[in-house]
């Protein structure tokens, strides 16, 4: 379940589970539910008899849900760490590293959605890096 299919870094972990799934004759379904936390939780609830594992990649449903919902269906999160439930999280550092190059003239960090794990774990990262961000950023 994905908040939107354009999102390169869920897309690619979900071919990954697709490969994985195709080995076991299994299938992987990607259900785009948008940014409303309703709607997610709504689907997540429908679809909890039906399937034998959920992908999460959308910050909609709240921390609480999240954790009930792993006790009920085998679930992972990406892109947000949660203790107790399975989570795959990128490296911050390897993005803001490759941006930090001596020839790199400017660096615009453009942020996500402010409370999203992504970004709080980005943002004091190019902050504290060394490098000149750009103050004038997107943030």
């Amino acid at each position: 379940m994905v908040k939107d299919t354009a999102d390169g870094v869920s897309s690619q972990i979900l071919k990954g589970a697709q490969v994985t799934a195709m080995e076991s004759d299994s299938a992987v379904s990607v259900i785009e539910t948008g940014s409303s936390g309703q709607r997610t939780q709504q689907m997540l609830d429908h679809l909890a008899d039906k399937v034998n594992g959920v992908i999460l990649s959308t910050d909609a449903p709240g921390i609480s849900f999240i954790r009930d919902y792993a006790k009920r269906v085998p679930l992972v999160v990406l892109n947000r760490p949660l203790e107790g439930v399975a989570s795959v999280v990128p490296d911050p550092r390897i993005g803001t590293v490759r941006a930090e190059p001596a020839e790199t003239l400017a660096v615009t960090y453009v942020a996500g959605p402010a409370a999203s794990w992504a970004n709080q774990s980005r943002w004091p990262r190019c902050m504290t890096s060394g490098t000149a961000w750009d103050s004038r950023s997107i943030r």
